[in-house]
């Protein structure tokens, strides 16, 4: 039986066991979509992926969340600026 309170969850076969809303105990399993899986990697929602649907399962399962990237991105970008600063302070001192 299932708590209404109990938050959903999301099994490797791409279902979700969500409890009802109305409480009571009852559950009914929903079945994530492409563009549900994009929406909970963080990919704006006007995002279209084209291809079969198994082309498209393949590419959300092999992408890379975009909130992710963007903390790589900006975490490698800040090293080299440093590196970048720091080099050519000793260039400098070197002079």
């Amino acid at each position: 039986m299932a708590d209404a309170r109990r938050p959903s969850t999301i099994n490797t076969t791409g279902t979700a066991t969500v409890p009802s809303p109305q409480g009571g105990g009852d559950e009914f399993v929903y079945r994530l979509t492409v563009a549900d899986c994009l929406k909970l990697q963080g990919f704006d929602e006007r995002t279209v992926l084209h291809g079969s649907e198994s082309a498209q399962w393949k590419m959300v399962g092999n992408t890379i969340p975009t909130v992710l990237t963007t903390i790589v991105t900006r975490a490698v970008d800040a090293e080299l600026r440093r590196v970048t600063a720091l080099r050519a302070k000793r260039r400098r001192e070197d002079e």
